[in-house]
This record gives C-alpha cells, structure tokens and sequence, in this order.
C-alpha cells in the first residue's frame, strides 16, 4: 500500500528535500519527468535512500499523434510512431525498445517499457510485446505502463492480464482513460475498479496511474496496490484531452507572463480537493474553515496558511500522510475508515457550498465523493 509521485519538470528539488529528511513514510516510488529528467538525479537518489523506486516517464503514447513541442521529448523522431508499422515490423519494435532503454538514465531501479494508448485488440498486443521485448533487453526489473480506454478495458481485462503475466512482466501502472476527477458516475467507478481487480487477481502489482482520490479508495478496497498523482496535478486521466492539447499551437506570452506551463494546484485535505490558489484563499482566510481544510504536517506544522507558503511539499506530504494512516488500519478496517472520511469530506464540502464561496466561485463538486461511499458501501454488503 504506497502512493507514487510523478515529477514535472521543476519538482525535483522539493522531492529531494521531502525524501531527503526522511519524512515520507509511504511513498513507493519517484517517476522522473520526460524532459526533465537529467536535473533530477538528486531527488531520484533520495528516492532510493528513502527506500523508493525509480522510475522514468517515456512519453511514448504521446509521439503518436503530432502535436507541438514533440521534439523536446527524447524519444522524439521525425514522425509520429505508426501503430500499423510497429504492429507489424520486429525490427522496428526492436530499435524503438533499443532507444527507449538508452534513453532511461543510470539511476533508475526499473526500466518502463515503451507504450501507446490502448484501443483495439492491436495496440494491446502491440504494448505487451514491447514490454516482453524490454525485458529480454535489460537486466532491470521491467515497468509497463497502460494507458487503455475504460470501455476497451471492461471487455479485455482478463486477457491484457493474463498476457502481461505470460510476458513474464508483473509491474502494472493501469491509467484508464478516461478516469478521475470529481464528477465520476457509480458505475463508471465499480466498473474501473473491477477492471484493475482483475490486473490484481492476475498476480501482477498494480498502480491505479493518475487516479488522486480513486486511487486511494482503490488502495483501501484492496484493488490495487498503490496509486500514483503528480505534484499538485496529474489527478486524472484524459487520453484524448492530452492529444487535443498538443495539437494546438503555443499561446502567445504577454510580457508580463513568465510562462512555465501548468501551475500546481493546492490541495486540502479536509475536503479531499486540489484547488486554484484564490479558492484556497478564501478558504484558509476563514475562522470557519481554516482548521478544518489547513494542515499541521511538516512546514505546515507552524501556521494554518502553511498550504499557501509551499503548495508542492505540502501536497507531498500530505497525500503520503493520508496513505500512511490508512495503512495502519488493518485491512478489514480500511473500507470503513474510508467511508468515514469521504463522509466528513462530502459534508464539508457541502457546507462550504452552500455558505463560505464568493458568487463568482464555482461550487466544489460532490458527485465522486458520493459515488465512492456508494461504492464501498455495496462492496462491503458484497462481502
């Protein structure tokens, strides 16, 4: 039971100083960011000190479809990669697994292998011969990341499973696409759940990938064996989004604009959300809240505010709290510490709504929250 972090381009020194003073207590593993990942070698030998693993982003599901700014990404070639043309040519599956292992730096624990979004039975073979292949390439321990649209895997879980485990691969990051955020249906959550169950029930370790509080309850309900989120980001997952996102051209700077791409949000445990800057203003701001949402853990220890003064290491250390006090429940217990929590979050939450938002603040959204309880509730009944 463990929660993973996936650094961007700018947060290896805020992990290297969250792992280096050895505050994390259930943090499994570091992602090194695709670009990025030549100035991080500090936080990824923290990381390994502390006892986590390294892992490398390849960011090859995305260099098949164009987009801007591709070519900053090492695994970069002039066109995108052809599904058809990989499917069907050993030699160019061959190169492209050649490339993405000399591209992994020295100081990761695994190597990933290279991967496309998942939506026909081709591309899911596709994804486990590379994988197979990178195993047969390397003496590390072999990571594989699946990216898979939710309907694609409902029907074919049982079979990606069992063909990941006969490649003899069993280190799973399941991203089902798409997945997260918080207005997610009851069925859509169970569904996903019991498509990651099977990857479980199949003896491989699964990561709920991008999944912030699904990714949790997941852990809780035992679906999974960890799940993983960015560094104030990277909640959920949206295959297509991304694409859309790539294909359109770079926004035009102001002067005053110092650009640096998406900003990390602020995330507030004692209502479960990671929010823009002015929201947790508001909120911190009031007697009413400010005890129930602030933090008292590490830098946060010394003042209410203390998620405003570093958003990035608090979010670290308090998602791995989070993770860390459901893990000392024993495991008949944590459905019901669960319950308990989304509980006083979806009360919070409501309350806020209904009196403590400005009128241009767009209301916290409470679907997830209730669909999970509604969640664990059947599956405890179910048991």
């Amino acid at each position: 039971m463990s929660v993973q972090f996936r650094m961007g381009p700018t947060d290896h020194k805020v992990v290297e100083q969250f792992l280096g003073r050895g505050s994390s207590r259930a943090t499994s593993a570091v992602t090194l960011d695709a670009k990025a990942f030549r100035h991080q070698e500090g936080a990824a030998e923290a990381a390994k000190e502390a006892g986590s693993n390294v892992f490398y982003e390849t960011a090859t599901e995305r260099l098949a479809s164009p987009g801007y700014g591709l070519e900053k990404y090492p695994m970069f070639v002039a066109q995108p990669y052809l599904i058809d043309r990989l499917a069907s040519s050993l030699t160019d599956r061959a190169e492209l697994v050649e490339r993405v292992l000399h591209v992994h730096p020295d100081y990761v624990t695994h190597a990933t292998a290279p991967h496309f979004y998942v939506d026909s039975e081709r591309v899911a073979r596709l994804n486990v011969d590379l994988a197979e292949m990178t195993r047969l390439q390397t003496t590390l321990p072999v990571r594989a990341v699946l990216t898979v649209a939710n309907r694609f895997a409902h029907r074919y879980a049982d079979q990606l499973a069992a063909e990941y485990v006969r490649a003899g691969v069993l280190d799973l990051e399941l991203r089902l696409s798409p997945f997260g955020g918080d207005d997610e249906s009851v069925k859509k959550i169970r569904d996903g759940f019991a498509a990651a169950q099977k990857f479980t029930d199949a003896g491989l370790t699964v990561t709920l990938g991008q999944s912030g509080n699904l990714g949790q309850v997941a852990v809780a309900l035992g679906h999974v064996n960890s799940y993983s989120v960015g560094v104030g980001m990277l909640e959920r997952v949206d295959h297509s989004s991304v694409v859309n996102r790539q294909k359109q051209p770079p926004r035009e700077r102001a002067e005053d604009d110092a650009g640096g791409g998406p900003t990390a949000g602020i995330y507030l445990q004692g209502i479960s959300s990671t929010l823009p800057r002015k929201y947790v203003e508001r909120l911190l701001n009031h007697t009413d809240l400010r005890t129930r949402v602030g933090c008292r853990i590490g830098k946060c220890a010394t003042s209410v505010q203390g998620p405003l003064l570093d958003r990035r290491d608090h979010y670290l250390h308090a998602r791995d709290a989070e993770m860390d006090t459901l893990q000392r429940h024993p495991a008949g217990w944590r459905p019901t510490s669960e319950t308990q929590r989304l509980q006083q979050v979806l009360a919070l939450r409501q309350r806020i709504n209904d009196h403590y938002l400005d009128r241009d603040m767009a209301k916290l959204k409470v679907r997830t929250i209730e669909s999970l309880i509604t969640d664990i509730d059947q599956a405890r009944q179910a048991s």
